[in-house]
């Protein structure tokens, strides 16, 4: 289980640093959460196991979390992809249907 749960820990780092970047008003790249190393993400898992093996709910979490890893996955890529798209249609006009005129669905900018 442990070496799934670190699989899960440096993808839940590498896409964090994408969200980060896709979401701040400047769009600068982030570099936070990669500059966590293999040897790190092996100290995460090592206390997280150790916590699952004192608590219920710990232990609950990492066996949900490793269980649905590919899912978990999915998730984490698609995310980012997402958030890109809305920024992209906001940044270039809006969304529009060429079939259905000129009209175009605003996106809402803050």
């Amino acid at each position: 289980m442990r070496p799934l749960l670190e699989k899960t820990f440096e993808a839940v780092f590498k896409y964090m640093d994408k969200a980060i970047t896709f979401t701040n008003k400047d769009q600068a790249e982030a570099n936070i959460w990669r500059k966590i190393d293999v040897e790190e993400v092996g100290i995460l898992a090592e206390v997280t196991m150790d916590g699952a093996k004192k608590s219920r709910i710990l232990a609950a979490g990492v066996r949900k979390v490793t269980k649905q890893y590919k899912l978990f996955r999915v998730g984490l890529i698609a995310m980012p992809a997402i958030i890109e798209t809305i920024r992209f249609y906001s940044q270039h006009g809006g969304f529009v249907l060429p079939a259905f005129g000129k009209k175009s669905l605003p996106v809402q900018t803050n």
